[in-house]
């Protein structure tokens, strides 16, 4: 059976629309203030 998705490498592109995925997943689990973000994790993961 064919997967109905396809896997790829991140770029730079894509922040915008993970940035509100990646900050509602903060919220809901308390992680640290919505919208403030972590500059480590969005560097090295969009390097």
């Amino acid at each position: 059976m064919k997967p109905s998705f396809n896997i790829c490498s991140i770029t730079r592109q894509d922040y915008a629309n993970w940035r509100p995925l990646w900050d509602g997943y903060n919220a809901f689990y308390g992680r640290f203030s919505a919208g403030r973000g972590n500059a480590g994790l969005d560097g090295c993961s969009l390097g």
